[in-house]
């Protein structure tokens, strides 16, 4: 999500940046991981953890951040598999 404004001269500028995950976004309790009896989030950045239901930290959303940041960096190939 980007905040942003116009200056005198019309041009946008960025105010300010956050990151946000709208597919499965809440607030975990007392650092515990989540367990739950089906996966969360999009198959696609699963983290293992995740994908076997073995409960989700925020460890798991770092490892879903790099798979997007690698998946973008290789212009959206890099995690595709082919058939």
């Amino acid at each position: 999500m980007i905040d942003w404004t116009c200056d005198d001269q019309g041009n946008q500028v960025v105010t300010d940046v956050a990151l946000g995950d709208f597919d499965i976004a809440f607030k975990m309790q007392d650092h515990k991981p989540l367990r739950t009896h089906y996966a969360i989030g999009n198959v696609m950045w699963r983290s293992p953890e995740g994908q076997t239901g073995r409960g989700v930290t925020k460890a798991s959303d770092v490892y879903s951040f790099g798979l997007v940041c690698l998946y973008a960096l290789g212009g959206g190939e890099l995690l595709l598999l082919d058939n």
